[in-house]
């Protein structure tokens, strides 16, 4: 028995010391497509001071020109690179953070990090691609196992995950089928040949989605195009309620903190970003005012901050601007960064608020089929609308707002909001008895408290 352990343990030994001495020939650890633009920073970007490093919404999104353009307008002058690789998350940024610092450049100041989801999915359903092996370190399994345990997918979803970061994992550990690439890169880098999937980097870093005609994200560029309706409803449903709880997702904000302590000793100043987009897809979005203690945070997916960038024609699809979209939001991101910078970290953020707004309730019986059709309109892009509906008239103070409607309501429900445009709902006719007035009003709401009112709607009795 102790033969067969002793067996065993040199086994374990020598395997571990083998794929241990692999690793460290291997002259690049990045080997997917990532390649591409860490060879580019580690020997031609020496002098950037700005990085931006992030998932496909930075990688299309930010072009460097135009934001240090506007950084320079500003008095902040500054000579940035978009080190965005598309497909990253939360923990995947982590291990190019390491990266950086083990070969950065000294000229290097800030490093702008998007916020982007802590979950392990197993994207596409695809297992052992390379980018997944690549980033699936011993150093990042920790974190990506809190991820895991913390999220409320469900115990099959927490399961599959963790098979998902267990076998990705170990693969890289062992440097599982790694050991042919990395011998023969490193006889080119011995011959003075450029690695395999390094080509020119242009632009910044920064790429047209357009151009990439990649199958899944053209699929998703035509699903945009084609209904309209259903991201309309997408982005009113963002501004009704930008944090629903029904999106909480996991965190694993020692990571964050750490990440940051770890820049911050090496000289560089984080910023971390959340990047627009029609959805409402950042998960664990109630964690932000937390990080915002201890970390700079811009929140950039708020509608009302600035609806000239949701204009449908600065999109390719639902997450990611077209060329125009990284136009418009490249300078807009730069004014944003300028002015954290003038802030200390950690700075108290006042809680966002809706203001009030005009509201105006608008409505009719349609008497073919019996129904009540209203739609509101309001000034502000910010705050859910709630359709209350009562036969009688009355008087209620709502902290400081009247309503004008019997109360407690007959009706009271939420009202949906299409894009920046009306927020509308159909009651049944039934609702109300027929012989007698309806009257309506619609109410803007922030969490609990009604901030403003419409004027009264009355219908006539529908005999």
């Amino acid at each position: 028995m102790i033969r067969r352990l002793a067996h065993v343990a040199l086994f374990l030994v020598g395997m571990f010391g083998t794929s241990t001495a692999i690793r460290h020939a291997d002259p690049m650890p990045f080997f997917s497509w990532t390649r591409q633009k860490i060879v580019h920073l580690q020997s031609q970007v020496a002098d950037v001071d700005t990085l931006f490093l992030g998932s496909s919404r930075f990688n299309y999104g930010v072009r460097p020109e135009l934001f240090d353009a506007r950084m320079a307008q500003l008095g902040v002058p500054t000579k940035s690179f978009n080190a965005a690789l598309s497909g990253l998350r939360q923990v995947d940024h982590d291990e190019v953070v390491e990266w950086i610092l083990r070969h950065r450049s000294p000229a290097l100041k800030r490093v702008v990090i998007e916020l982007h989801s802590w979950r392990q999915q197993i994207r596409g359903g695809y297992w052992f691609t390379d980018q997944e092996i690549e980033l699936h370190t011993l150093r990042s399994f920790l974190p990506r196992m809190q991820a895991v345990l913390t999220d409320d997918h469900g115990l099959w979803n927490k399961v599959t995950e963790t098979g998902f970061v267990l076998a990705h994992t170990l693969t890289n550990a062992l440097c599982i089928g790694q050991a042919g690439r990395i011998l023969e890169e490193r006889l080119m880098v011995a011959r003075r040949e450029p690695l395999p999937k390094v080509h020119p980097v242009v632009g910044g870093g920064w790429r047209d989605v357009a151009a990439e005609g990649q199958g899944p994200m053209v699929l998703e560029h035509e699903e945009f195009v084609r209904n309209t309706k259903r991201w309309d409803r997408q982005l009113g449903s963002k501004i009704d309620d930008l944090a629903p709880g029904g999106l909480s997702g996991p965190a694993v904000p020692w990571l964050l903190r750490d990440q940051a302590a770890r820049l911050r000793a090496a000289g560089i100043d984080p910023i971390y970003v959340v990047m627009p987009s029609w959805t409402q897809d950042y998960f664990g979005r109630g964690h932000v005012p937390a990080y915002q203690q201890y970390v700079r945070v811009l929140e950039l997916d708020v509608v009302a901050d600035n609806p000239a960038l949701f204009a449908r024609d600065h999109w390719y699809d639902a997450s990611h601007f077209n060329a125009k979209g990284a136009e418009a939001f490249s300078p807009w991101l730069a004014e944003r960064v300028a002015a954290s910078l003038a802030q200390p970290v950690g700075a108290a953020v006042a809680p966002s608020q809706v203001s009030p707004s005009p509201v105006l309730l608008r409505g009719a019986h349609d008497a073919a089929q019996d129904r009540f059709v209203l739609s509101a309109d309001c000034a502000s892009l910010r705050g859910r609308i709630h359709l209350v509906g009562s036969r009688m008239t009355g008087q209620r103070d709502l902290g400081g707002v009247q309503v004008g409607v019997q109360w407690p309501p007959e009706w009271r429900v939420p009202m949906e909001r299409t894009g920046m445009g009306s927020a509308a709902i159909t009651l049944p006719g039934n609702a109300f008895p027929a012989d007698g007035p309806a009257h309506f009003q619609a109410l803007l709401v922030d969490g609990e408290r009604t901030v403003a009112v419409s004027p009264v709607l009355t219908l006539p009795p529908r005999r």
